[in-house]
């Protein structure tokens, strides 16, 4: 098959944005191994179920880092030049949808408290707490939906811009 000016456009363009995003995640990842090693040197006396949180997050994000370098491999080095493989849903449903979600949704929730620890405001913490459990009720409908889509149709995530937000929240189980 020969290349021409339009394919390789078509191939930059499709390439470009996940190649850039994962650098930027390998990036942030080494910002948070270094906060997270300052942390636990400036704060050695923390309350011990503080300092589980704080290593269960980054134990998260250290998988969800894995399973985007695994997914990254199988893009640009066992797959490359293989378009077919952008296709493929592989872990990332896992990595980003509950990995993501659920890191999310820890963190905004120690948010919450301690904010209500600082202020005793009931209102304010209580308003991100419902942010939270809406976070945490659409996290179960990307992945309800996304995965009922591809068991039922075998197709795979090249699809999903048919599927807009409401039509997500709308197919959520309960």
């Amino acid at each position: 098959m020969s290349l021409n000016a339009s394919t390789v456009v078509d191939i930059v363009q499709i390439v470009s944005p996940t190649f850039i995003g994962i650098l930027f995640t390998w990036g942030f990842f080494g910002i948070l191994s270094i906060q997270v090693y300052q942390y636990f040197q400036s704060y050695p006396d923390d309350k011990p179920a503080l300092k589980a949180l704080v290593g269960g997050i980054y134990i998260l994000e250290a998988s969800q880092m894995c399973m985007l370098s695994q997914t990254a491999w199988k893009l640009f080095v066992s797959g490359f030049g293989d378009l077919e493989k952008f296709n493929e849903i592989g872990t990332t449903w896992l990595s980003v949808c509950c990995i993501g979600g659920l890191t999310g949704f820890v963190v905004q929730w120690f948010y919450a408290y301690r904010l209500f620890v600082l202020t005793r405001n009931r209102i304010i913490s209580g308003c991100i707490v419902l942010v939270c459990i809406s976070l945490l009720a659409s996290i179960h409908a990307m992945i309800t939906s996304s995965s009922d889509f591809a068991h039922f149709t075998g197709r795979s995530h090249r699809y999903r811009h048919q599927f807009t937000p409401c039509q997500v929240i709308y197919k959520t189980p309960g």
